[in-house]
């Protein structure tokens, strides 16, 4: 795999003899402009230099500065008057919908008279397998250079490098922009927190009603005791929703 950084001077590609600058990211993007600071591409080995018909934004879960990635893209793919897709994962049914009117609104903020940009999501479970059925030769995939995916080998590794290595594709990474919370890693604080909440109201008036039922005579015990099971109901409700499950 070759590597070509933005900065000068230029950056080895992986042996002494083979080096490139960011002139060769332009010979990809001929359109190119802009300041795009320490972004890289990444490319397989011998893989021949040549003109970008597309771009694949490989859009990642977490929260991002979408404003700033629009921008970006749109720097990259203007002067060339590339269309754009944008690609997310969402293997979730509960989360498709909300996955895809998210990618449908940056599609349609990134299109203008230069560029056309469109939304895909993929209920694949893995990016080779959402991208398998969509590349096109061309296709120059996008991705955050700290976007990482799961490997049960080594635990994580960066998505651009797995993509160039197992599909053989080139990879632009952009350096600027760090990923955030996921969707799904605060909804299981939530759902922690809820649970973790809820056992302590249930052992309290566990508690609770344990001492009403041997220090109270009935009737009146059993009153006591309806009132404390409807207080505890209550409060678990209450944390349901002020925890917003």
């Amino acid at each position: 795999m070759r590597s070509i950084t933005f900065p000068t001077p230029p950056i080895p590609f992986g042996s002494a003899s083979n080096t490139g600058t960011p002139d060769d990211i332009r010979t990809y993007l001929p359109g190119l402009s802009g300041t795009h600071g320490r972004d890289t591409l990444l490319l397989p080995d011998d893989a021949p230099l040549m003109p970008v018909q597309r771009l694949v934004m490989l859009m990642p879960a977490g929260e991002i500065d979408e404003h700033a990635l629009i921008q970006q893209i749109w720097q990259l793919a203007a002067g060339s008057q590339l269309p754009i897709v944008y690609l997310g994962l969402e293997p979730q049914e509960e989360q498709f919908a909300a996955q895809q009117r998210r990618l449908s609104e940056l599609a349609f903020l990134t299109s203008g008279q230069e560029v056309r940009a469109r939304a895909i999501v993929s209920a694949e479970k893995s990016w080779p397998e959402a991208l398998t059925g969509i590349l096109q030769t061309g296709d120059l995939l996008v991705c955050l250079a700290d976007h990482e995916v799961t490997n049960h080998i080594v635990g994580s590794r960066g998505l651009g490098k797995l993509l160039v290595e197992s599909l053989s594709v080139p990879v632009y990474l952009i350096e600027d922009l760090k990923i955030g919370i996921t969707p799904q890693f605060t909804h299981r604080i939530k759902e922690m927190l809820f649970w973790v909440s809820a056992l302590i109201v249930v052992a309290a008036f566990f508690g609770l009603e344990y001492e009403i039922d041997i220090s109270a005579v009935k009737p009146l015990s059993t009153t006591l005791i309806s009132l404390a099971v409807f207080a505890e109901f209550y409060l678990v409700w209450k944390i349901n929703r002020w925890i917003g499950q």
